[in-house]
C-alpha cells in the first residue's frame, strides 16, 4: 500500500511537471504565431514626410486647362492686371510704382509709366484705346495708348479703378485710415468727379475692388468699413450710374470680399472672398447663384462680357476658369506662386494673371464662338485660280476649307480639302463648273459653326483640238472622215471648211457643231481639200 501511495505521488509530480511544460510550450507557440501574424498583416500606409496628400481640387486639371503664352517679370509684385475686350492689349500695375502696357502677342512692354507709389489697380477699355491707373500716390490717371490725358488727386490711396468699354466712364475706389472709404465716378472729359459715394459713418475703411459695366450703367464696389459700435463691415455693393451715388443693394459676406467684377450688361457680378470662395450674383438679388471653395483666399476675379466665362486667382497658386452659371471649374492653371490678380477678354479666349512679380498671358481652352465670314468670290473665273478670304476668328488656330459642286448647308460627313492657319487660301481648279465653299474655324477644344456659303463658276479657255491628217489627200468619193483629239472640258466641237488655208475663223460660219471628236463630211464636187490645224476644226 505504501509503495502504491509513493508511486501515485510520484506520478502526480510527473503529471504536474508535464502540465507546466505544456503550458509553457503553448505560451511560446501562441506568442510565435502572434508575431508571425503581425509580420504578415499589411501595415497602414503613412504619407512620407515629403509626400503631398492629394487635394480633390487637383482633379479639375485636364486637357481643358489654360495654356501660358508668355511671361514678363517686373521690379515688384504684380498688384493688378487688365486685358482689353478684344484680347489685344494687356496692362499691368506693379509694386515697383510702374504701369506696363503690352501687346498680347509680345512680352516686351509697349511702354511703362512711373507713378509716385505702388500701382494698385489698372483698367483698359474694350479696344485698348484708354487706360486707367490707380496709385498709392492718391492719383487716378487716364491715358490713351501713348499719352497721359489727365490725373485726379483724390486725397487718399487709390486702391481700385474701372473703365467702361468705350473708355468714357472711369470709376475709382479709395482707402482711408481716417474717415470712410470713397467711390468716385469720372468721365473722359474731366478729372472732376461726377459723383462720389461712401458707406456712411465709418472711422476708416478700405476699397478692395471696383468694376463698371461695359456701357457704364452699373458699378460694383467691394469695401470694408469700420463702423462705430459695430466694427468691420464687409460689403459687395451695386450702384446705378445715374443714381447719384445711392446704392441699389449690398451683399455682406462673412469675410472680406476683396475682389469683384461685372458683366458687360451689368446683369452678373462675381466676387471672391477671404473664406476661399468664388461666388456669382445677378443684379436682381443679393443671394449668390453659386459659390466654389478654392484652396486659398480668392485674390482676384474677372468675367467675360456676356457672363459666359469667369476666371479667378487664388492664394493656392491656381487660376480657375468657370463656365458661366456652373460652379464647377472647367480647368485651372498652376502659376507656382500666389495669384494676386486676373483679367479676361470679352469672349473669354484670352486672359492674364499676375503672380508674384510676373505678368502671365494665358489662352483659354474655349472653342471658337463665331463662324468665319467668307468674302464673295468673283464669278465667273477664267483661270481656275480661286482666291478665298475670310475674317480672323478670335480663338481660332485652324481653318477647315470645304468645297462641293452644290450648296453646302452642313459639313457633316464631308472631308475638308485643306486645313490652314491663316484666313486666306488659293484653290486651283482644272475643270469647268460651279463650285461652292464654306469655312469652319477650330482650335484644340472644338470647332465653330460653318461660314456662309459662296460659289464661283469656272470657265477655263479650252486647248485647241489636234486634227488628224486626212488620208488620202486626194479623195475620189467625196466622203471625208475627220478625227481629232478630245479636249478636256469641251462639250461642243465646231467644224469649219474652206477652199483655202484657214488661219482664223473670224467671219466664218461652222458647217456643223458636234459633241464627239469625229465627223464625216460629204462633198459633192471634186474640189481639192486643204487641211489645216485650226482652233476648233478645219476648212475646205
Amino acid at each position: 500500500m505504501k509503495l502504491n501511495r509513493k508511486l501515485g505521488r510520484k506520478r502526480k509530480r510527473i503529471s504536474l511537471k508535464r502540465y507546466k511544460f505544456v503550458l509553457i510550450l503553448e505560451f511560446f507557440l501562441f506568442f510565435f504565431i502572434l508575431l508571425l501574424a503581425l509580420w504578415l498583416l499589411p501595415l497602414p500606409i503613412q504619407p512620407q514626410a515629403d509626400q503631398e496628400i492629394q487635394d480633390p481640387r487637383n482633379e479639375i486639371h485636364s486637357a481643358m486647362d489654360p495654356i501660358s503664352k508668355w511671361n514678363y517679370t517686373t521690379g515688384g509684385n504684380i498688384i493688378s492686371v487688365a486685358i482689353s475686350a478684344n484680347g489685344q492689349y494687356i496692362v499691368a500695375g506693379s509694386a515697383d510704382n510702374k504701369a506696363y502696357l503690352f501687346d498680347r502677342t509680345n512680352s516686351t512692354p509697349i511702354w511703362n509709366y512711373t507713378t509716385g507709389g505702388d500701382v494698385n489697380s489698372v483698367a483698359i477699355s474694350a479696344n485698348g484705346s484708354y487706360i486707367a491707373i490707380g496709385s498709392a500716390d492718391n492719383n487716378v490717371y487716364l491715358f490713351n495708348r501713348t499719352n497721359l490725358i489727365w490725373n485726379s488727386n483724390t486725397g487718399y490711396f487709390v486702391d481700385a479703378v474701372g473703365i467702361s468699354a468705350d473708355g468714357f466712364y472711369i470709376v475709382a475706389g479709395t482707402s482711408a485710415s481716417s474717415g470712410p472709404p470713397q467711390l468716385f465716378l469720372y468721365d473722359i472729359t474731366s478729372s472732376v468727379q461726377i459723383w462720389d459715394a461712401d458707406p456712411g459713418m465709418a472711422n476708416n475703411g478700405d476699397t478692395y475692388s471696383v468694376a463698371i459695366a461695359a456701357d457704364g450703367s452699373y458699378i460694383v464696389w467691394s469695401v470694408r468699413a469700420d463702423a462705430p459700435l459695430i466694427g468691420d463691415v464687409y460689403a459687395h455693393v451695386l450702384y446705378d450710374r445715374d443714381g447719384g451715388g445711392s446704392a441699389e443693394w449690398f451683399y455682406a459676406p462673412s469675410l472680406p470680399s476683396k475682389t469683384v467684377a461685372i458683366s458687360a450688361d451689368g446683369f452678373y457680378s462675381v466676387g471672391g472672398s477671404d473664406n476661399n470662395d468664388v461666388y456669382l450674383l445677378d443684379k436682381t438679388s443679393n443671394s449668390p447663384i453659386w459659390n466654389y471653395p478654392t484652396g486659398g483666399d480668392v485674390k482676384s476675379v474677372a468675367i467675360s462680357a456676356d457672363g459666359s466665362y469667369i476666371v479667378a486667382g487664388s492664394a493656392d497658386n491656381e487660376v480657375y476658369l468657370f463656365n458661366g452659371t456652373n460652379s464647377t471649374p472647367i480647368g485651372s492653371f498652376s502659376t507656382g506662386a500666389l495669384v494676386n490678380t486676373v483679367s479676361i477678354s470679352a469672349l473669354g479666349y484670352n486672359f492674364v494673371a499676375g503672380s508674384g512679380p510676373t505678368v502671365m498671358a494665358i489662352e483659354s481652352p474655349i472653342p471658337p464662338q463665331n463662324a468665319p465670314v467668307l468674302d464673295p468670290i468673283p464669278s465667273p473665273d477664267f483661270d481656275g485660280i480661286i482666291q478665298l478670304n475670310w475674317n480672323d476668328v478670335i480663338g481660332a488656330t485652324t481653318y477647315y476649307i470645304y468645297r462641293n459642286t452644290s450648296d453646302i448647308p452642313s459639313v457633316s460627313g464631308m472631308t475638308p480639302i485643306v486645313t490652314v492657319s491663316e484666313s486666306s487660301y488659293i484653290d486651283t481648279l482644272t475643270t469647268n463648273g460651279t463650285y461652292y465653299y464654306v469655312i469652319v474655324a477650330g482650335n484644340v477644344v472644338g470647332n465653330s459653326s460653318i461660314s456662309n456659303c459662296e460659289n464661283v463658276t469656272v470657265e477655263l479657255p479650252l486647248s485647241a483640238p489636234v486634227l488628224d491628217p486626212i488620208v488620202p489627200a486626194v479623195d475620189g468619193d467625196g466622203i471625208i472622215d475627220l478625227n481629232w483629239s478630245d479636249v478636256v472640258g469641251a462639250t461642243t466641237y465646231y467644224v469649219f471648211r474652206d477652199i483655202s488655208n484657214i488661219t482664223s475663223v473670224v467671219g466664218l460660219t461652222p458647217i456643223i457643231a458636234v459633241s464627239e471628236s469625229n465627223y464625216t463630211d460629204t462633198l459633192m464636187t471634186k474640189d481639192l481639200l486643204l487641211r489645216d490645224h485650226c482652233r476648233n476644226g478645219w476648212r475646205k
